[in-house]
């Protein structure tokens, strides 16, 4: 029986704070609300080898993995103190 791999692809719309994560993997990722766009770059997604795919899959967990609750608070707290002190 060979052996199936699931790929799971997503975009992410210049419009979104998301944006500015997956732009760390890479700018190909982020497209604009154009359709021609989007087929460009679904298309380019399926040509790269799987190699390249498992090499975007580990940069994006890479970069994810910063994105963790206590890590926003953190964010969270220190922007709120900024902006309290500026009363």
């Amino acid at each position: 029986m060979k052996q199936c791999r699931l790929v799971l692809f997503q975009l992410f719309q210049e419009w979104t704070g998301t944006k500015e994560c997956v732009r760390q993997v890479s700018e190909d990722l982020v497209v604009p609300l154009d359709e021609h766009m989007i087929v460009e770059r679904i298309k380019w997604f399926f040509k790269l080898s799987a190699e390249d795919k498992l090499c975007l899959s580990r940069q994006c967990k890479m970069v994810a993995s910063s994105y963790t609750e206590n890590n926003a608070i953190e964010l969270f707290r220190k922007n709120f103190m900024k902006a309290v002190s500026h009363n």
